[in-house]
């Protein structure tokens, strides 16, 4: 486990790392097609599994000091004060180490909402192209008084199945509430 002050040099540097990427610079990510993208968004991943880390071994901490505070009943009470502060002090140390930290994820994922966003209406017309693709296929089966061949192999190539209304109903369900999902994340992001 790693010490609380190794914790914090580790969390100015990812700090000092999102003030530079070049997401933060611009203020918006580049097009899914320009060969940046994937670097940055490879980048800003590293970053967010490196700030997890950091996270639970702050909440390690955390546990440990809260586990000592309990032996401190077991110490004489005139020789607890020393323990007891070196435990309140590590406890306010990565109390203030959890806030940064908590800052730097709000912070990270800003940035990534910011190089990786699809716009609303992008959502909406992806949901809806879904939507008509599942409508289409169902009824079409379903129309044409198609049967499930007994003997058709169990795997077929991506984009080739067979839907029933019911599968389409879910589909559709399913899609629409992503949509409700995206959008009400977005209007949180937006209040704060």
């Amino acid at each position: 486990m790693s010490t609380l002050k190794s914790i914090s040099v580790s969390l100015v540097r990812i700090r000092q790392a999102l003030l530079v990427h070049p997401v933060f610079t611009r203020g918006t990510g580049v097009p899914v097609d320009d060969p940046a993208f994937t670097r940055e968004v490879e980048e800003l991943d590293r970053m967010s599994e490196r700030l997890d880390i950091l996270i639970r071994n702050v909440r390690n901490h955390q546990q440990l000091a809260s586990a000592q505070e309990q032996g401190l009943w077991n110490i004489a009470r005139e020789r607890r004060y020393a323990p007891a502060s070196a435990v309140r002090h590590q406890q306010a140390e990565a109390e203030s180490l959890m806030r940064a930290a908590a800052e730097l994820r709000e912070l990270l994922d800003e940035l990534m909402r910011r190089n990786g966003m699809v716009s609303d209406g992008d959502i909406a017309d992806k949901v809806g192209e879904i939507i008509k693709q599942w409508h289409e296929r169902a009824h079409s089966f379903t129309h044409a008084g198609h049967v499930s061949n007994p003997n058709a192999p169990s795997y077929l190539p991506a984009g080739h199945f067979e839907a029933t209304p019911e599968a389409a109903t879910i589909a559709v369900y399913a899609a629409l509430r992503a949509l409700a999902y995206f959008l009400k994340k977005r209007q949180k992001g937006r209040a704060a």
